[in-house]
């Protein structure tokens, strides 16, 4: 440019028009990073989600294995509880029965 007045006007102005681009591509800059980090959290969170949907998938096929003999303790256990009741209730019978507390 040359060195007049209106050269000094025109390289002010576009130094100032480069100081607003400068100024609106470093916020630019933070908003993309911004995202960035952002979607960096999202991919961590989804595969977090996919490490559970795999253990998710490990447990469910334990399970299956697991139910029939769950099933098998329960009922063993509602008949040993059963049974032991029963025996409760007898022995209480029977020491009632030998105490004479069922004679007239």
């Amino acid at each position: 440019m040359p060195d007049e007045i209106n050269g000094r006007v025109a390289n002010a102005l576009l130094v100032q028009q480069l100081a607003y681009i400068s100024t609106q591509l470093e916020k630019l800059t933070i908003q993309v990073e911004a995202m960035c980090a952002g979607g960096k959290e999202r991919d961590t969170r989804l595969i977090k989600i996919g490490l559970l949907l795999r253990d998710y998938q490990e447990i469910e096929r334990r399970v299956d294995f697991m139910y029939p003999w769950v099933v098998g303790v329960r009922w063993f256990a509602i008949i040993a509880g059963g049974i032991f009741a029963v025996a409760i209730i007898g022995g209480v019978f029977w020491a009632v029965a030998q105490s004479g507390g069922l004679l007239p």
